[in-house]
């Protein structure tokens, strides 16, 4: 093929059209997997609660309908309680500590996603997006952008995967858990129940943000109202 009959190349500083595809499918997963780890909480405390009344199964319905169901916050807050009032072990309750503080980093960076938008940014040679916190902000000593890969979402998705089989590894046991999803065929959900723990491919670190990191950034005054933090 000849230069004339060529497809045109977009310009250096233009994103090409597959980095949007591809953002757009690892943005979908991630926000996927956040919600699935959401209702992975709730089913778990509802699991908990109902094995420590009684071993009727039928009382599920009766715990649901007082607990209901939580946003991630307060469910995250009621599952870290419940190890240490049911006296697991402390090899558990650090377990679970450790699980939540991870997914409380990328737990940032979906509320920033899932309330401001994102756009491709050229850093160096490669593609990146960058978000900012402009429409959530009264001052502008308070503007933050961050900048992240497409890879990373996709790491950050596989981690969210993990904590759901880790969380019901440590809170519900292996055995158990394994006896309760034999009714679900897939057959890679069984695989992470069973995976050994193994670290985390997420690395808050590779965030690269336009200000030093805040204590208050994940709970602070400048996060969208009716996020799911609340």
């Amino acid at each position: 093929m000849d230069d004339q009959n060529a497809p045109a190349q977009p310009p250096d500083d233009e994103a090409p059209e597959r980095l949007q595809a591809e953002y757009f499918y690892a943005l979908g997963r991630f926000m996927h997997s956040f919600s699935m780890l959401e209702v992975g909480v709730n089913d778990l405390i509802t699991i908990h609660v109902a094995d420590s009344i009684s071993t009727d199964w039928a009382k599920l319905d009766l715990v649901k309908s007082i607990i209901g169901g939580l946003r991630f916050k307060p469910a995250r807050d009621t599952l870290k309680r419940l190890p240490r009032v049911s006296r697991f072990d402390d090899e558990t309750r650090e377990e679970v500590d450790r699980i939540f503080k991870h997914v409380g980093e990328i737990h940032f960076l979906r509320d920033r996603l899932a309330h401001n938008a994102a756009g491709p940014v050229k850093v160096g040679d490669e593609w990146w997006f960058a978000s900012s916190n402009q429409v959530n902000i009264r001052e502008g000593e308070d503007l933050e952008v961050i900048r992240f890969t497409v890879e990373m979402l996709h790491n950050a998705a596989d981690d969210l995967f993990r904590a759901d089989a880790l969380l019901r590894r440590n809170v519900d046991g292996l055995n158990r858990m394994l006896s309760r999803v034999a009714r679900v065929t897939d057959p890679d959900y069984a695989a992470r129940l069973r995976e050994p723990p193994a670290p985390w491919l997420y690395k808050p670190s590779q965030l690269r943000r336009s200000r030093p990191k805040s204590p208050h950034s994940q709970s602070g005054p400048n996060r969208p109202p009716g996020s799911s933090q609340e």
